[in-house]
């Protein structure tokens, strides 16, 4: 009796987890008929209509004449976890290594990239096949007969993983990100309808609401943030500002600057964080944050979105996930607007030098799925991938969940005229994460730097950059590694395409051998050359004095002769 009565609380516990554990299993048997294909989808998405819109879609697919030929009249269920942001990355962890993940798993957030990277290596199956055949449930449309990739919007780029070599996720939408402000709020403070869409004069709005008191004497905060907010101004402005390193950065002139080209660039001097580009980024963060409320680096998603609905701040910034969710939260007090991320003008004397154009946004697709290693019913997984982003199945999806559509030619919800991606301008060519350490080191330093004010740009500049030179070393080898071990995943490929080949009547200009020689330069050639001239860069520095897209001196006067400028012809 007193062991009971000392362990009453533990054995309570126990108690009460053993039978809710009984209760949702049993709730799960008696809603599953027998014999019925269950598909199990993890997510974060807890927006509104994103369970609904996957359910209703879920029993679309169900019912579709395919499905009812290829699978009898055995019945089909799609099931949600839907997991909370704070704890998706313990979630998938624990469901990995206990080989109980679901089939089919969004991937991307609550770990760091090198660790999804791994997991996908590991953990999830290639969809490379399936991106190269055409999708069955777009017969009788537009699409029908188009590889799967081709048929969305960005070619499923965002699906393809480089150090992988591999198609890896399937997208069901876009997004694009805005700023959303309270009318009512601001032209009471401002006296304004709209907002300025310049940087300065969207700062000098913001002093001047920080300068005012609600009624119960406290002041607004121009700005609701917290740690997920700030990313929003990562991608929509700051990381914009840092387009002029392409020309220094981009090693492979593939038009974007990755994590191991922007370590090489640092490592050889051709960047650093007193170049232009680098160190404006981190001022005008600076900037903004000043308006944002005290503490936000501790605050979560709901604490920013709680504070604007409760009208003590004018301005949010998010996507159009929660487009639908702060529109219904407000639609009793106030009118929502929107407007585009400010941007400094070309003649700003602090930031102009690195305005080069608009802003762009990102085209690449989002909401991605991959499949699990560990799914029971992976070909019905599969058939469920390619309904949600055929023609009918990505429309019906995006219609309900009011977000942007991922497949070409499916129409935009009339809500988001104000969200259509700007397909031309400057884009971010600014990416520390590189590893494990540099990326412990970067949050740390910079979570510093955005909640110290005594924490200068100087003090961050000195501490980051000489850790993340240093060890940052060990996190660029490892992910040479990583890359290497696809080499032989691609020859295993490139064999089989190769004996299809041979076998092949048509000759060397047969599409067989076209498809071969385009897959042995594509997926092995330009990027053994790539990457040996990254090696020879971090290893023995700098091979010439120009940058990638800069012309030698002797090619320079070469070319101005030609155009008869004579030897000193601009570079």
């Amino acid at each position: 009796m007193k062991y009971f009565k000392s362990h009453f609380p533990l054995i309570l516990i126990i108690a009460a987890f053993a039978w809710s554990s009984v209760v949702i299993a049993t709730r799960r048997v008696a809603e599953v008929p027998k014999d019925a294909l269950v598909i199990r989808i993890g997510h974060w998405q807890l927006e509104s209509s994103v369970r609904q819109s996957i359910n209703e879609v879920g029993k679309a697919f169900a019912a579709d004449p395919r499905m009812k030929k290829k699978y009898g009249n055995r019945a089909i269920i799609v099931m949600q976890d839907a997991i909370p942001e704070g704890a998706y990355g313990q979630w998938i962890t624990s469901q990995m290594m206990g080989e109980t993940a679901p089939d089919l798993v969004e991937i991307g957030n609550g770990l760091a990239a090198p660790i999804w990277l791994a997991y996908q290596n590991r953990y999830f199956v290639s969809l490379s096949s399936m991106a190269d055949e055409p999708n069955p449930f777009n017969e009788g449309t537009a699409l029908e007969g188009m590889p799967l990739r081709e048929t969305f919007t960005d070619a499923m780029r965002s699906g393809y993983v480089e150090e992988l070599q591999q198609y890896m996720t399937v997208p069901f939408a876009r997004a694009t990100i805005r700023i959303f402000y309270n009318k009512e709020l601001l032209r009471t403070l401002t006296g304004l309808e709209k907002p300025p869409t310049d940087f300065r004069g969207f700062l000098k709005v913001c002093q001047e609401i920080s300068e005012q008191k609600d009624g119960r004497g406290n002041f607004y905060t121009p700005i609701a943030s917290s740690a997920y907010n700030m990313n929003m101004w990562q991608y929509g402005l700051f990381d914009s500002l840092t387009y002029a390193n392409l020309r220094l950065a981009d090693f492979n002139r593939d038009g974007s600057v990755g994590n191991d080209e922007f370590f090489a660039a640092m490592k050889t001097g051709a960047l650093s964080f007193d170049s232009p580009a680098v160190r404006i980024r981190l001022l005008v963060a600076r900037e903004v944050m000043k308006y944002f409320q005290p503490g936000f680096t501790g605050l979560q998603r709901d604490d920013a979105v709680f504070l604007f609905a409760q009208q003590r701040a004018v301005f949010i910034p998010t996507g159009t996930w929660d487009a639908g969710s702060l529109v219904e939260q407000t639609k009793e007090t106030f009118n929502v607007g929107v407007m585009d991320f400010p941007m400094p003008l070309p003649d700003d004397p602090e930031y102009g030098s690195v305005m080069l154009g608009p802003r762009f946004e990102d085209t690449r697709t989002g909401f991605p799925f991959g499949l699990t290693r560990f799914s029971k019913h992976p070909e019905v997984a599969r058939d469920f991938l390619l309904y949600v982003t055929s023609l009918k199945g990505n429309t019906q999806f995006n219609s309900i969940v009011g977000w942007i559509p991922s497949v070409r030619g499916a129409p935009l919800p009339p809500a988001l005229k104000e969200f259509v991606p700007r397909s031309q301008g400057m884009y971010g060519c600014f990416n520390v994460e590189l590893g494990g350490k540099t990326v412990v080191r970067w949050r740390q330093d910079y979570s510093k730097f955005q909640s110290d004010p005594s924490f200068t740009f100087d003090d961050f500049k000195t501490d980051f950059s000489k850790f993340y030179l240093e060890h940052g070393l060990e996190d660029w080898k490892e992910q040479q590694r990583d890359w290497r071990r696809t080499i032989l995943k691609n020859e295993q490929q490139l064999s089989g395409a190769r004996g299809a080949a041979m076998l092949d009547s048509g000759g060397e200009d047969s599409a067989l051998w076209v498809k071969y020689r385009s897959a042995v330069m594509s997926r092995q050639v330009m990027p053994e050359v790539s990457r040996a001239i990254q090696v020879r860069l971090v290893t023995e520095g700098p091979m010439r004095p120009s940058g990638p897209y800069e012309l030698l001196p002797e090619a320079a006067g070469v070319a101005g002769a030609q155009r008869g400028e004579g030897s000193g012809g601009a570079r």
